[in-house]
C-alpha cells in the first residue's frame, strides 16, 4: 500500500520484475487490482486506463474501490461497464453506506453507545463480570 495515497493492493500483485507495481493514478490502480493479466501493448494498456477513467466519474474516491472485492480476476475493465456490473459497483456502494452509516465499523459511535447509562441506572462498564478474582475483589 502507498502511504501517501492510500491504494491497497494484495501482497501477490507484482509487476513483469516480480516487485510491487508503482502507482501514480486511480486509473493504473484499478487496472492493476483487477485485471488478471496486466495489458500488454500499449494499446490495451490505453483502452483500460480509458475505461478506469469512465469509472471513476461514478465512483471517484479511493476508499470505495479498496473496499470493492472481487472474488475472480478480470480480462477487461469494461465488465463493470455491462448489466452485471454496473449492478455489482451499485450493490458494493449501497453495502459500503450501509456499513459507514452502522455501528459496525465505526468504533467511535461503539464507544459513545457503551457509555451511556442504562434504564436501571447503571453503565455497561459496571455491569461487565470481573475475569480475574483480582478484578472481582477490586470491584467492591
Amino acid at each position: 500500500m502507498s502511504k501517501a495515497t492510500g491504494y491497497k493492493l494484495s501482497k501477490d500483485i507484482v509487476d513483469s520484475k516480480g516487485r510491487p507495481p508503482k502507482i501514480n493514478t486511480l486509473e493504473q490502480f484499478l487496472v492493476w487490482k483487477f485485471l488478471r493479466n496486466t495489458p500488454k501493448t500499449s494499446l490495451d494498456w490505453s483502452r483500460e486506463i480509458k475505461t478506469a477513467g469512465l469509472l471513476l466519474k461514478n465512483f471517484p474516491t479511493v476508499d470505495f474501490w479498496n473496499f470493492v472485492d472481487l472474488e475472480f480476476k478480470l480480462n477487461s475493465l469494461l465488465w463493470f461497464t455491462t448489466e452485471k456490473g454496473s449492478l455489482f459497483l451499485n450493490e458494493t456502494k449501497r453495502r459500503k453506506e450501509f456499513m459507514e452509516n452502522t455501528n459496525i465499523f465505526n468504533p467511535k459511535k461503539q464507544i459513545e453507545i457503551l457509555e451511556k447509562p442504562i434504564e436501571n441506572g447503571y453503565t455497561n462498564k459496571e455491569q461487565i463480570k470481573p475475569k480475574t478474582l483480582m478484578d472481582f475483589l477490586n470491584k467492591k
